[in-house]
């Protein structure tokens, strides 16, 4: 990988930080926390024989938690280009 996909790397880690920190990224993990908690309340109430009901619930679950990890998995992988940019700039 060169040296410049490596910082395009880092610095895309470093704007998914900015942004969940932002005030529309504190916006959204509110709201999707929101919806998760909503969501385990309708598990509690739906009858349990519907599955169709219950795939949508879960489904709603999945959506509401899965942006967060791509966010997670940006900044991670941000943070391992930095690993990797360091351990060239030592060879």
């Amino acid at each position: 990988m060169s040296a410049d996909q490596i910082i395009g790397r880092v610095k895309f880690g470093f704007k998914a930080e900015d942004f969940i920190a932002s005030e529309l990224g504190r916006y959204l993990e509110a709201r999707a926390q929101l919806e998760v908690e909503q969501s385990h309340l309708d598990l509690e109430t739906v009858d349990p024989d519907d599955a169709k009901q219950v795939r949508a619930i879960q489904q709603k679950i999945a959506v509401a938690k899965q942006w967060r990890q791509w966010i997670e998995e940006a900044v991670a992988d941000g943070v391992q280009a930095q690993q990797e940019a360091a351990a060239e700039d030592g060879s």
